[in-house]
């Protein structure tokens, strides 16, 4: 697999997608929120693609694994000084992304400052 030292020319919108060539990537979406309230809160969702091996062992196998895809998803109530997120692990068998375990920690209390 192809490493990401140095510098890669980049052509968008073809690089926003996958690279299939590289061992990991991820994308990240994050955000501020505010309801009716006033109260705010913040997001991150994560999605990562983690190479295995750089081809299935037996491609003619469906159920034979080349990447793992990795997701995770926070949510900070700020107001509330709440924390919480889930975390999913998938990957491509059988032509689906076939779920492998989800785990989810919701409501700690983490001390948050204004």
């Amino acid at each position: 697999m192809e490493t990401g030292c140095g510098a890669l020319e980049m052509d968008f919108p073809k690089d926003h997608g996958s690279h299939p060539d590289f061992r990991t990537e991820w994308w990240y979406f994050t955000g501020n929120l505010s309801d009716t309230l006033a109260r705010r809160f913040g997001y991150q969702l994560t999605f990562f693609r983690q190479g295995v091996v750089f081809k299935a062992k037996d491609s003619g196998n469906p159920w034979s694994v080349r990447d793992l895809f990795p997701a995770h998803f926070t949510l900070t109530d700020v107001s509330g000084g709440r924390f919480t997120y889930a975390e999913r692990l998938s990957a491509e068998a059988l032509g689906w992304q076939v779920l492998l375990g989800t785990r989810w920690m919701c409501g700690c209390s983490i001390g948050l400052r204004e």
